[in-house]
């Protein structure tokens, strides 16, 4: 079973800490996805995958259950 609430409190300090995705990343995205693609970011966290998904050209929905770190994704994304 998933623990919804393991980052309560926690999302502020892990959103600081997190380290980014690498470049590669978003290479393979671009082999396997046209740029019509839309994607679904589901446990998205702070939203790291998100915004550099959305940052190239793509759309992107994000679903993160917990309310501390959908708090930093929103964050993110303003």
């Amino acid at each position: 079973m998933v623990n919804l609430e393991a980052f309560t409190n926690r999302a502020e300090a892990y959103a600081e800490a997190r380290p980014g995705y690498p470049n590669e990343v978003m290479d393979y995205i671009r082999i396997i996805a046209p740029l019509n693609a839309v994607f679904a970011d589901i446990g998205a966290g702070t939203g790291l995958l998100t915004t550099l998904i959305a940052q190239n050209g793509y759309k992107v929905f994000a679903v993160e259950p917990n309310a501390d770190m959908r708090e930093q994704l929103y964050k993110k994304c303003e």
